[in-house]
């Protein structure tokens, strides 16, 4: 609970209140629209007591003797003004408007993010430890107002379940459904709900399967942070509550993670900020254009604040990929040393952040020192427990060491119910099935990661162990021409060296496959 100090201006004084705004100048209650929203006058004296008093328990006898001077009056009609207040603030009014029972109420305010001014625009800087975030109403694809009203239905489920977290501030979805029309733009639905990061969705319903594309959205620069597609066949066994769970887990973690980047220390402009994102989304890409583009915007950031320690994360991040798939030719495993100066110089800046562990595990193995990748990935897992990604890095760490049966059940185990996986995602599972002898599925994901991911060569790496295991090797083959057309100098030692002399079968199931399919010892 913070404290809080009305705004002032020349006629009035304003309690901002997670997308309302209580206006004790004019004796109202604004919704994020700025309109009026309807409170008999009982009620609005109870709320101005309160939201005056906030922080405060104030006893049943002072309310009455405020708001009823004189009168005589029973808790009945006490209890009916907060219920009305309550009523009219939806989630919000829940959330604040708190009970104490047998003595009275206290108003609990969540303080909306103040803003400040840079050289090139405002932004927003939050409550360490709470992100704050809002639910836009979804979109249906299916067209129909039966479609747009499931669509909404599940838009505010999600923003119930969010609401269960206490370390996040989520607006009331009362407030940001307020722009239903979807016709305001993006940075001024922020500064109306005083929230930095929104969350938008689009859903199509096929029968029993239902089909969600979710955004994180930054409302200060209007750019997209993270998109993730999610697929539920529903029934018996996963119901509209469990998917919606899960869904609110990754959302949850994902929160989180944003505002580690927001919070570990105030970029020197907004610019340095969007350079990093931006440098970030390309690193998932794991095209040559892609990283080449990614590394100038980080390299950008880092000229104007060389002490940001999330452009540093990213820079080094990306450099790791780069060498470890030999991506654009710029780096190679022999310059991993750079990769873990830039990860460790980002620990240095900002020891919590969970990213720069995963991105140390990773350069970790590349350079062969598997314990240690292994204990970076624990401590990615432990700075951020709700983040698939660490999960996934830890998983990563436990396949290389040989630990193939650990390795898939941590990756199964943290995937959301539905959720349909990325290049990324998909390519890291089909060589955990692989590992696991599982060779008919890891096929079938390793084709889903090239439809996706065309440019990440893991895929195609797997498919040749699969295909091998499988007999099928004229396939192996096409697949190892290919591959080698893009890694020329790939062999089936660089292929191994990336598993701990310690994974003897792993080891030994890719000597043989390559041999099979025509890579180079």
């Amino acid at each position: 609970m913070g404290e809080f100090t009305l705004a002032s201006n020349a006629s009035r004084s304003e309690l901002p209140v997670a997308g309302f705004v209580v206006d004790f100048g004019r004796d109202l209650l604004r919704d994020a629209q700025g309109s009026t929203v309807p409170l008999r006058p009982r009620a609005w004296a109870v709320l101005r007591c309160l939201a005056t008093n906030a922080g405060r328990l104030v006893t049943k006898d002072e309310l009455l003797q405020t708001v009823w001077p004189g009168l005589v009056v029973t808790d009945g009609s006490l209890a009916q003004a907060v219920s009305e207040i309550r009523e009219a603030m939806g989630d919000a009014g829940a959330r604040m408007l708190k009970t104490v029972p047998r003595r009275g109420y206290q108003f609990v305010v969540e303080p909306v993010p103040p803003m400040v001014r840079g050289d090139d625009g405002p932004y927003f800087l939050e409550e360490a430890d709470r992100p704050s975030l809002a639910v836009l109403p979804f979109r249906s694809m299916d067209g129909g107002p039966s479609a747009d009203v499931e669509a909404s239905a599940l838009a505010r489920d999600l923003a119930a379940e969010l609401g269960r977290n206490s370390d996040l501030r989520l607006v009331s979805h009362h407030a940001s459904f307020a722009f239903e029309d979807g016709g305001a733009p993006i940075p001024e639905i922020g500064l109306r709900l005083g929230c930095r990061t929104l969350i938008d969705g689009q859903l199509r319903r096929d029968g029993q399967t239902l089909s969600v594309t979710l955004e994180l959205l930054d409302s200060e620069t209007a750019t997209i942070l993270w998109t993730s597609k999610h697929r539920a066949d529903l029934s018996p066994t996963l119901t509209h509550d469990a998917f919606v769970q899960s869904i609110a887990r990754l959302l949850h973690g994902k929160a989180r993670e944003l505002q580690r980047v927001r919070q570990a220390r105030p970029p020197a402009a907004p610019s340095v900020y969007s350079l990093t994102m931006r440098g970030s989304l390309l690193t998932t890409q794991f095209s040559a254009e892609a990283l080449k583009a990614g590394r100038r915007s980080l390299e950008e950031a880092l000229a104007l604040d060389a002490d940001y320690a999330p452009a540093w994360t990213w820079l080094g991040f990306l450099n790791t990929i780069d060498a470890y798939f030999d991506i654009t030719g710029t780096f190679d495993a022999d310059r991993v040393s750079e990769c873990l100066a830039q990860l460790r110089h980002a620990i240095e800046l900002d020891p919590q952040s969970a990213c720069a562990h995963r991105g140390l595990s990773m350069a970790l193995r590349l350079k062969r020192d598997f314990a240690a990748a292994l204990a970076a990935a624990e401590r990615a897992v432990e700075l951020a427990p709700s983040s698939i990604d660490s999960w996934q890095m830890l998983s990563h760490a436990l396949l290389h060491l040989g630990r193939a049966r650990e390795a898939l059940d941590t990756s199964l185990a943290v995937l959301p119910h539905g959720a349909e996986l990325s290049g990324y995602w998909a390519a890291s599972r089909s060589v955990m099935l692989w590992a696991n002898r599982q060779c008919v599925e890891s096929l079938r994901h390793a084709e889903e990661a090239l439809i996706k991911t065309p440019h990440y060569t893991p895929s195609r790496q797997v498919r040749i162990h699969a295909l091998a295991e499988l007999g099928r090797v004229d396939e192996a083959r096409q697949e190892a021409a290919k591959l080698l057309s893009l890694v020329p100098g790939r062999t089936a030692a660089a292929v191994m060296n990336n598993y701990a002399d310690s994974a003897t079968e792993l080891r030994e199931r890719i000597r043989v496959a390559c041999a099979a399919a025509g890579i180079p010892p």
